[in-house]
């Protein structure tokens, strides 16, 4: 353990130098105001049906040249709208209000989870829903019957 510190102490000290002392950190406001500089660049095509899911994190996307850290380290709703447009953020509610029918307070857990980092790619998300909507609902019906 002693060996392990002794090792990364530079690396470790680099970080916390530049974040602490010379306060070189991530700027939220700045990655959000892209965000809505994006949206209101954007034309109606891409606000109806979205611009599209995207696999290479690492090309630029949109009228502003931003990248799609700015997007998915917004909200999962932020990510849905600009991804799948109006048509398909609705498709989502309509579906998300389907599986959660029997389980209001569930629904409610989903809301306030969409709240972070969550895309629709990642299978986390999908389990979630699964485990929060399916399960609980099971448990549901079983109670009833």
């Amino acid at each position: 353990m002693i060996v392990a510190i002794i090792i990364l102490f530079p690396t470790i000290y680099s970080v916390y130098q530049l974040r602490v002392y010379e306060a070189v950190d991530y700027d939220a406001i700045a990655s959000r105001s892209v965000i809505l500089k994006e949206l209101y660049l954007r034309n109606n095509i891409n606000d109806i049906i979205g611009s599209g899911f995207f696999w290479n994190s690492l090309k630029p996307i949109g009228e502003t040249g931003m990248f799609s850290y700015h997007i998915t380290d917004s909200s999962t709703y932020i990510y849905l709208y600009y991804c799948s447009g109006i048509i398909g953020s609705i498709f989502f509610a309509i579906l998300m209000l389907y599986i959660f029918s029997f389980n209001k307070k569930g629904f409610f857990y989903l809301l306030c989870i969409l709240l972070f980092k969550f895309q629709i790619l990642i299978g986390f998300f999908w389990l979630a829903i699964y485990l929060i909507g399916f399960k609980s609902s099971k448990k549901q019906e079983i109670v009833d019957n």
